[in-house]
């Protein structure tokens, strides 16, 4: 089963994406929703400091960790 994915939420690449560097298994973050399936998605090193935000479609990411929201009354 797929989790829908959200702003903020942490992703995991399924498959390589040569073209940025980006491999399968690479964590980033969810930064905006260009479309129902395409997300801009930060990549970051180990100091914090971005390496790469690519456009990423959803079939090409599964959903690890989803940020928590509250809800407002």
């Amino acid at each position: 089963m797929n989790i829908p994915a959200r702003l903020l939420d942490v992703v995991e690449l399924i498959e390589d994406l040569p073209k940025c560097g980006l491999y399968r298994g690479e964590r980033g973050t969810i930064v905006e929703i260009l479309s129902s399936d395409v997300y801009l998605v930060e990549f970051s090193n180990a100091d914090g400091c971005i390496r790469e935000m690519p456009d990423v479609y959803s079939d090409q990411f599964k959903v690890v960790y989803q940020h928590l929201r509250e809800e407002v009354a």
